[in-house]
């Protein structure tokens, strides 16, 4: 593997993709099979929860691409474009979109919906190879046969690769650290894996749904009363006899850690984009720990880095062999000793992360330090510009060639009260200093 954990992107239209690819099609978002939230939310919730999410990777496809977006959101869209262009991180404008016109409720009866408009589009003359979904699914997969697009790999791939209870079990056969847990797929075992956990000394034991993701289908359980709710959830029943459910011991870690990675058919082409410590915050003020990812600082001090090469080829071998190439994250956890610190696989995310687009433009924009923060708080109905203005006011704003400052990566989220950000600056501590001034309350 490329020992280089930071290497320069050519252009802004690489998503991570090999170089041979010239020309694509932008599909975020298009996962909408998978109930991974708490009791009550539907799977059509959580896909409209996405939905204003994935146009944080704007920024990351280049003109001559498409990127597949909403009708209803165009107005929102535009000002989103001439913003990033305004400050030279991004390219797109309106010709470069697909807006979905308004045929069904829900986004994957309007994705389906306007395949013929996609086609048209896709099939004008110009040579477009590859399908980027945000994660593969039944569903993207389908739109990019239908385009006759190819795509980095198969839905079947993606889905063990995502599958927190198959994944952790492999890398333990091959020597990948992993906090001591057990998979299972029955109610009598689940409830057994709890007892030996609590018999070991752990006080929390985090509970993952096999498609848990940004703190969605993971819980944090430290009593039986806690395992008995947690069994008694529709997510739970739905999971346990098919993709099954792991159950982790809580690690006294001090940091948690996340690579993004590009795994190839050879080897000697896989890639470490970047590497960041996530930050993490609680989904309830109940809740016993943090498990919601709120955003990233990047890159990982120096001294970790060797150690985590090596367990990143470790997990790189292994997705080859279940045939899943693409981009991914990998997320682990520090837990500091009396003779250093051991470094633990928590989970992989085969699929563009919360943090992609940050990390990436900082290398694009050519700066060392960078940071996202997925949810920064401001009022409610506040517009991009209300947001901008806030950002010039105080000196926080990016602007090309400075030493540092927060742009707006997507900002389809003001309805409820957030903007996602990229900070990047030449030195750790200007980046610090932005992430913390990046709320507005």
């Amino acid at each position: 593997m490329n020992s280089n954990f930071r290497r320069p992107i050519a252009g802004f239209n690489t998503l991570g993709q090999s170089a041979e690819y010239k020309r694509f099609v932008h599909g975020p978002n298009l996962e909408c099979e998978v109930i991974t939230g708490a009791e009550g939310e539907t799977t059509n919730d959580l896909v409209n929860i996405l939905m204003f999410y994935r146009y944080r990777t704007m920024a990351l496809v280049g003109k001559g691409n498409l990127f597949i977006a909403d009708e209803q959101l165009k107005p929102t869209v535009s000002d989103l474009l001439d913003y990033h262009r305004s400050l030279e991180v991004g390219e797109l404008t309106n010709d470069d979109v697909i807006y979905l016109p308004e045929i069904g409720k829900t986004y994957p009866e309007k994705l389906l919906g306007g395949l013929d408009l996609m086609r048209g589009r896709v099939c004008n003359g110009t040579k477009y190879e590859l399908f980027v979904p945000f994660i593969q699914s039944k569903l993207s997969q389908n739109v990019s046969g239908a385009l006759g697009l190819k795509t980095d790999c198969s839905y079947e791939a993606v889905n063990i690769a995502n599958n927190k209870s198959i994944a952790l079990a492999e890398l333990q056969k091959r020597g990948v650290k992993v906090p001591e847990g057990y998979s299972v797929k029955s109610e009598v075992d689940t409830v057994e894996a709890f007892n030996k956990l609590k018999e070991n000394g752990a006080d929390i034991i985090f509970a993952k749904l096999g498609r848990a993701a940004s703190g969605q289908g993971v819980f944090p359980l430290s009593t039986m009363s806690d395992l008995e709710d947690f069994m008694n959830l529709s997510a739970y029943k739905n999971e346990i006899s098919t993709e099954g459910v792991r159950l982790d011991r809580g690690i006294n870690a001090t940091m948690f850690p996340n690579a993004m990675m590009k795994v190839n058919k050879n080897s000697k082409d896989d890639m470490i984009f970047a590497t960041s410590l996530q930050l993490l915050e609680k989904r309830n003020e109940s809740d016993l720990s943090p498990t919601v990812h709120k955003g990233n600082v990047g890159p990982v001090d120096d001294k970790y880095l060797p150690k985590m090469e090596a367990i990143l080829k470790n997990v790189a071998n292994w997705l080859r062999e279940v045939q899943a190439y693409g981009l991914c994250g990998i997320d682990m956890m520090i837990e500091e000793t009396e003779n250093g610190f051991e470094i633990y696989v928590l989970e992989i995310n085969f699929r563009i992360n919360g943090n992609t687009a940050a990390s990436f433009k900082s290398n694009d924009l050519k700066y060392p330090f960078w940071a996202a923060n997925n949810k920064a708080k401001i009022p409610k109905g506040y517009s991009l510009n209300d947001y901008q203005s806030y950002l010039d006011n105080n000196n926080l704003a990016y602007t090309p060639g400075s030493e540092g400052g927060i742009y707006v990566l997507n900002n389809c989220l003001s309805h409820e009260g957030a903007m996602q950000v990229g900070i990047v600056g030449k030195t750790s501590q200007i980046v610090r200093d932005l992430l913390a001034q990046s709320s507005m309350i």
